[in-house]
């Protein structure tokens, strides 16, 4: 089984929505909370082209569209059983991410950083 490690936190709200990780091997992730009930946090992730994924910090991609890329259609599901640097264990899906309910509605942007 894949892991992926925490490079980035994207969304922030009362816990991580949304954050970029990498495998071993150095393959990019985006990782969307898509549960929070119960003692650990839920993510579908995706595997994603990271100028596809600079694409998105900016503003270019929406996330459905994102998500939608993944190569070959695979998506996983991880959950956060540890600290925010451990790494997260990737487990495989066979139900196409399209039938899965998991994915946003069309338009949904990261909000632009704020700068000072």
């Amino acid at each position: 089984m894949n892991a992926i490690t925490l490079t980035e936190v994207l969304e922030y709200y009362d816990g991580i929505q949304m954050f970029a990780a990498r495998d071993n091997a150095g393959a990019h992730y985006i990782c969307d909370l898509i549960d929070s009930a119960g003692e650990f946090d839920h993510y579908a992730v995706v595997a994603v082209c990271p100028k596809r994924l600079a694409d998105f910090r900016v503003g270019r991609v929406d996330l459905r569209t994102l998500l939608l890329e993944s190569p070959g259609g695979k998506w996983y599901i991880a959950m956060a059983k540890g600290s925010i640097g451990e790494p997260l264990q990737l487990i495989p899906q066979s139900e196409p991410l399209l039938d899965s309910g998991y994915l946003p509605e069309e338009g949904y942007f990261l909000k632009p950083a704020e700068t000072h």
